[in-house]
């Protein structure tokens, strides 16, 4: 798998404990408030022990919910991406003619899924049952507080502050804020005293789970090919313990010795994203040479100046992290904020919070634009969905201006249940059926707005596409149409397409794929994007551009196709930049 893929399995859990992590921060935010100016301090004692309470009663069904959804999650993990990434070596079984044991059938690998599942479940058990917050205390020294406990002490400290005298809500709202966005909500040890943002910890737990039956899926792989030899894949900016051993073939007993394949540090540890392929002395190429390596690494060494420091690659997506985490930060400074301000009718606290937040937005421009800056001179690309999968956005600004709510537009009209046949070929109903010319039409170069329209047709909505010069950015990011999608690069054809779609989706499920040709056969139409669907046990492959059933799959792209990606979309929320594909027939 390649970093990016590796990168976006944990992102559904990473998304449900940003949730979690929003919640308690907006509840802790809000009680202070209404503690602030609802309440008397000579009638706090009682009304503390009522907060208290009905905050962790919030906390633990929020908890119950998470659980509910991540369990949901690991399933899924170990039925869409394991499945995927075991056909995948079905294209090494069919070179040598040999039998692949099918996915349902693997016992040893079905028993293991089954445990890992198992692991990585209990695992989320323990790290939402140990949550808290680090806050630094004088003399520099981190502290970690039990999320119950730090409840009670900020609400303390909060009513002490503001009914002494000592601050004013503005300024307590701002210490608390600014401890709860540099801590984040953290999975702590309190044993050991050892402790990580809970994303992080979620993150970790998938991720190892997921290496150990990926692993299995490789080494099984390699033992039926007759082969002892691995190939390990390269990345850019590989830490430089990791740069020694990258690209190259090794035994199974010298990427322990070796690569430290087991190890925290080494090969599939933490923050690893190096995977093992099996290799075939005498059969198979290395992907890479070791001089085409060592100029790669030369090149990725060489340190580049910004300000007054030098940063190789490895240091300079360190320091993309840091800045990335920095912006989150300040954006969650500003949402907290606004929350804090809600209902506050003072209006000297009013001007005061709203300068506070015009400062946490101000800095969060900022280091925006420093992280623009900087990946730049680096030659990195900008990653900013590590930005903004806090969730916190208002609402992005897309290419057409929409009334939403929750993301469905208030003008769709939800229609009785459209057919199959319907939603594909009334997607697109201003279709010109004329030949691609250097100016674009705007009803016949719309493909990645005709997808969108057509799922939501799907769903019973009755809409149609909008034109292409509407939404161009779908059309390069034509995934970008759907939140966390869970993109994987086809790598064995119409058959494992055709596989994945049969025997990992419901009846009438729906999948989008995406192909980048050659430049040099569509110059003018680089990419496109379609459907696929699953009808009576059959996988019909459709166009919602010109409503047509592509007939031939073969011929009519993948022969010519540089690239193809494909995405199970019928299960997932329609993003801000999908609602833009469409609108009301």
């Amino acid at each position: 798998m390649t970093q990016g893929e590796l990168e976006k399995i944990p992102e559904g859990m990473e998304t449900l404990t940003r949730r979690l992590e929003e919640r308690i921060m907006n509840d802790i935010v809000r009680r202070i408030r209404q503690a602030s100016f609802s309440t008397a301090s000579a009638d706090w004692e009682f009304t503390r022990l009522q907060q208290l309470g009905m905050g962790a009663d919030q906390i633990r069904k929020w908890v119950q919910e998470l659980l509910n959804a991540s369990d949901q999650e690991v399933d899924r993990i170990y039925s869409d991406d394991v499945y995927r990434e075991y056909m995948k070596q079905g294209r090494g079984y069919k070179a040598f003619g040999i039998r692949q044991i099918p996915f349902d059938e693997n016992i040893a690998l079905q028993e293991l899924i089954a445990a890992v599942k198992k692991q990585t479940k209990n695992q989320f058990r323990q790290i939402t049952g140990s949550m808290g917050f680090v806050k630094q205390e004088p003399g520099k020294h981190l502290h970690a507080t039990k999320l119950t406990q730090f409840y009670q002490n900020e609400l303390d400290n909060a009513m002490m502050d503001i009914h002494s005298g000592a601050f004013d809500y503005a300024s307590v709202l701002r210490r608390t804020i600014d401890d709860m966005t540099r801590s984040g909500l953290r999975w702590i040890d309190f044993d050991s005293g050892r402790h990580n943002r809970v994303p992080v910890a979620a993150r970790r737990a998938v991720m190892t789970g997921f290496r150990q039956v990926q692993g299995q899926i490789m080494e099984q792989t390699a033992k039926d090919l007759h082969t002892d030899s691995y190939e390990v894949t390269v990345h850019v900016g590989a830490r430089p313990t990791h740069q020694v051993w990258e690209g190259k073939v090794w035994t199974k007993a010298q990427l322990v010795s070796v690569c430290g394949l087991g190890s925290v540090t080494g090969l599939h540890g933490v923050n690893c994203y190096h995977d093992y392929n099996p290799f075939i002395p005498g059969v198979d190429i290395r992907t890479y040479t070791d001089k085409e390596l060592s100029e790669i690494h030369a090149r990725e060494n060489v340190p580049v100046s910004y300000g007054d420091k030098q940063y190789d690659t490895y240091q300079a997506l360190q320091e993309q992290r840091k800045l990335e985490t920095k912006c989150r930060k300040l954006r969650a400074d500003a949402q907290l904020l606004r929350e804090g301000k809600d209902g506050v009718t003072d209006e000297g606290q009013l001007k005061r919070i709203d300068e506070q937040i015009t400062l946490a937005q101000g800095r969060y421009q900022k280091t925006l634009q420093q992280y623009k800056a900087f990946s730049k001179t680096m030659n990195l690309p900008l990653q900013k969905q590590r930005i903004y999968q806090d969730g916190l956005s208002a609402r992005k600004k897309t290419d057409v201006s929409l009334e939403v709510y929750e993301g469905i537009p208030k003008t769709w009209k939800k229609t009785m249940k459209i057919s199959t046949e319907d939603a594909v070929k009334s997607a697109n109903p201003r279709y010109e059926h004329l030949p691609y010319s250097s100016m674009e039409l705007p009803y016949s170069s719309n493909c990645a707005n005709c997808v969108v329209a057509a799922e939501m047709r799907f769903r019973g909505y009755d809409v149609i596409a909008r034109a292409k010069k509407e939404n161009r950015k779908l059309a390069q990011e034509p995934f970008s149409a759907w939140e966390n999608p869970q993109v994987s690069t086809l790598t064995g054809g119409k058959d494992e397409l055709d596989a994945f779609i049969l025997q990992q989706l419901p009846e009438s499920g729906r999948v989008q794929i995406a192909v980048r040709y050659h430049e040099s056969i569509f110059a003018k139409r680089p990419n496109h994007t379609f459907i696929a669907y699953k009808k009576e046990g059959k996988v019909v492959y459709a166009d919602p551009q010109n409503g047509a059933i592509i007939k031939n799959i073969e011929d009519a792209c993948m022969k010519q196709a540089a690239e193809i990606k494909y995405c199970r979309i019928d299960n997932l929320d329609i993003s801000d930049r999908g609602i833009a594909a469409c609108e009301k027939r």
